[in-house]
């Protein structure tokens, strides 16, 4: 744990910047500060949030949560996913949070315990290796809009570092290009994409 967090309110400090919010971003995910990262962009704001202090993972079946202080705790699931996420959140011994990541289409599906469900539940799992959510509370959230960087976190001397970073435009040299090799790997989806469907209707042919 890093000295100087809190679990009641978080800090906040804001950085005057005239930068490319852009460039603030690439500097903040390549700066090293943080293991983990997510960047959101709307109209006139950009997001990110850097670290993990709190985590809730959805599985098919089973959901997981790791908050500061306790011990991290697994527990089954049955009915609406969107009650598990609630559910599992209302412990988050923190006063405020936003919570950042990732939701499956599979997340609108109700959970039972009939067989016909299992079934389904099933096949839900396999398309999402069993993952239906994976949401952060992040340790610092970064909000640029309109020449202003609005930094919240629960460690002082982390929020100081980003400041800094922030101050300096992101000052961070572009990371070296390296290529990416798309031509491995695709023989399953092939293989899947060639199968026909059980559905599917021979087209007509002329004669």
């Amino acid at each position: 744990m890093s000295i100087g967090v809190t679990y009641e309110e978080p800090t906040e400090t804001v950085v005057e910047s005239a930068a490319d919010p852009l460039a603030l971003m690439a500097g903040l995910a390549g700066s090293g500060l943080f293991g983990d990262h997510v960047v959101y962009e709307r109209p006139g704001s950009w997001t990110f949030a850097g670290g993990t202090l709190g985590e809730v993972v959805l599985e098919d079946g089973e959901v997981r949560t790791r908050w500061p202080g306790a011990e991290p705790v697994a527990r089954p699931w049955t009915g609406r996913p969107a009650d598990a996420l609630r559910e599992a959140f209302a412990a988050a011994p923190l006063p405020v949070w936003n919570a950042y990541g990732w939701i499956a289409f599979e997340f609108a599906a109700e959970r039972r315990d009939d067989a016909a469900a299992e079934r389904r539940d099933d096949a839900a799992a396999e398309r999402t290796g069993g993952r239906l959510a994976h949401l952060v509370v992040p340790r610092v959230e970064v909000r640029v809009q309109d020449g202003r960087a609005h930094i919240t976190g629960v460690d002082g001397d982390e929020i100081e570092r980003v400041a800094k970073l922030l101050a300096a435009g992101g000052a961070a040299p572009p990371a070296a290009a390296s290529p990416v090799d798309v031509r491995t790997g695709g023989d399953a989806y092939r293989e899947k994409v060639a199968r026909p469907s059980p559905t599917s209707v021979p087209a007509a042919t002329r004669r």
